[in-house]
C-alpha cells in the first residue's frame, strides 16, 4: 500500500469518529489509553511467560501505533515530524519486546506512551483520563 493511500485511510477513519459519538479529542484519548493498556498486558505477559499473550498484546499495541504513525502524517510540520519520531521509537520497542522479551524496551516504549498522553491530556484537560 502506498503512502499517500494510508495517509488517506488514517485520515478517513480519524474523521469517522464523529459519528460514533466521540470528539477526535476523545478518540485519541481512547487510542492512547488502549495502546497504554497492550503494553501493559505485554508487561504482564513476558513476566507470566505467556507467548501467546505476549503476541496478541503486542499485536494489538503494533497496529495502534501504525494508526497513530499514519496520523502524525496528516498534516506535515515540526509537530507531526516530532510526533511521527516518537511513535517510531514505541513501534521498535514493542518489535524488541517481542523478538526478546525485552521488558526495558517495552519499559521505555511504555515511557514513551505515558509522556505523549500526559501532554495530550494537559492539552484537552476536558478530556477526562478512564477509570482504572
Amino acid at each position: 500500500m502506498d503512502g499517500s493511500r494510508r495517509d488517506s485511510d488514517s485520515y478517513a477513519a480519524y474523521r469517522s469518529v464523529a459519528g460514533l459519538g466521540a470528539s477526535p479529542q476523545e478518540f485519541m484519548a481512547m487510542a492512547l489509553d488502549s495502546l497504554e493498556a497492550s503494553l501493559r498486558r505485554a508487561d504482564t505477559a513476558i513476566r507470566g511467560q505467556s507467548l501467546v499473550e505476549k503476541a496478541d498484546a503486542l499485536s494489538s499495541a503494533g497496529k495502534l501505533v501504525e494508526f497513530l504513525i499514519g496520523l502524525s502524517g496528516i498534516e506535515h510540520g515540526q509537530l507531526s515530524d516530532r510526533l511521527a519520531s516518537i511513535y517510531q521509537f514505541v513501534m521498535t520497542a514493542i518489535l524488541k519486546a517481542n523478538a526478546h522479551n525485552d521488558l526495558e524496551a517495552l519499559a521505555d516504549g511504555r515511557h514513551a506512551v505515558d509522556h505523549v498522553a500526559t501532554i495530550w491530556r494537559g492539552i484537552f484537560d476536558g478530556v477526562a483520563e478512564p477509570a482504572l
